[in-house]
């Protein structure tokens, strides 16, 4: 190949890059955003009513209702009762009945009640929070002075009784 065929071809593809460089910048698309950037959403009327002073959320912060939607879509999600499998409702022996304050309630809500009462008499550990310091009350449940907190749960099995037995 000859060398000057070779130089006379790279000198054109420089000077097609400069022309590129130096041409005007694209024009906008019709709807007035450029290509390659995000458009932002706006709110529908239908969503939002300027004149009404509910946020849609019910009363757990949960949203139930569209403020201005039609009488069709204002029912409320009533929340779902479970009692299979996890849910199902347990007898608690007494000294955890004494804790939580029931005498029957199901795993998930033991834990959260379990939970609670750490909270409030502040028995978690300042400087590692996965570790429980057991009050009295505790004790008698878990029978020992620290629980981790992953231990708590296999424990209250321990502690907690199917309602046939």
């Amino acid at each position: 190949m000859n060398t000057k065929t070779v130089t006379e071809k790279t000198e054109r593809k420089k000077l097609k890059r400069t022309a590129r460089k130096k041409a005007a910048p694209k024009a906008k698309r019709a709807s007035g955003v450029a290509r390659g950037s995000v458009k932002k959403k706006v709110k529908s009327s239908t969503r939002v009513d300027s004149d009404d002073d509910d946020d849609g959320l019910d009363s757990n912060g949960k949203s139930g209702t569209m403020a201005g939607s039609d009488g069709n879509k204002d029912k409320i999600k009533s929340e779902v009762v479970r009692t299979t499998g996890f849910h199902k409702p347990m007898l608690l022996s007494p000294s955890l009945s004494s804790v939580v304050g029931e005498t029957t309630l199901s795993r998930p809500q033991t834990v959260k009640r379990i939970w609670e009462y750490i909270r409030t008499h502040g028995l978690q550990d300042e400087k590692d929070k996965r570790q429980i310091c057991c009050d009295d009350a505790l004790r008698a449940v878990f029978k020992q002075d620290r629980v981790h907190m992953f231990t708590m749960n296999k424990l209250l099995g321990q502690n907690m009784y199917s309602p046939d037995e």
